[in-house]
């Protein structure tokens, strides 16, 4: 017999508070893929979403069969409309994170993984914006590295954040 895993009770919903999973409520299995783009100003990419002023990095879900570093530079260019590559293809950060969606009121144990990129060239394709099922870009801004203040990134990005700015 193998070791039976506990399903988590525990979710945060998008402003951070504690939300309690319904037992009859399954979750959702969701993996994730982040990146962090630095330019040649040392200016980081970030997307500001539709009612949340908050700093979000560009990224999201992983399709049922895609490549992670696939995932990753289509979620970048679908929400900042910049093409990306990857710097490196294995991950530098990685986070699992239990959230409630209250878009689609499911409850999804996430596990993202965040990459490093850079622009493959300085043209934004503003066509690519919000082509999704859900608005998810009000604003892409640039921000040089000097400049951000972790309390204004989103809660889910700040600790991923951090880590970058402690970096030379």
């Amino acid at each position: 017999m193998g070791k039976e895993t506990s399903v988590p009770k525990q979710f945060t919903d998008f402003d951070n508070n504690e939300i309690i999973r319904p037992d009859e409520v399954p979750p959702i299995w969701r993996p994730g893929a982040y990146t962090v783009v630095l330019n040649d100003r040392d200016e980081m990419l970030f997307l500001i979403m539709p009612g949340n002023p908050y700093l979000h990095l560009p990224g999201g879900g992983i399709d049922l069969g895609e490549q992670v570093q696939d995932a990753v530079v289509r979620e970048a260019h679908e929400e900042t409309g910049y093409s990306i590559e990857l710097i490196d293809r294995h991950p530098f950060y990685m986070k699992q994170n239990n959230f409630y969606s209250r878009w689609t009121d499911e409850y999804f144990c996430g596990l993202s993984l965040f990459f490093r990129g850079r622009l493959l060239h300085d043209r934004q394709d503003l066509s690519a914006l919000n082509q999704t099922q859900f608005r998810e870009t009000e604003q892409v801004v640039w921000i040089p590295r000097t400049s951000i203040d972790p309390k204004n990134v989103f809660h889910f990005f700040r600790e991923v954040i951090q880590a970058v700015l402690k970096e030379v």
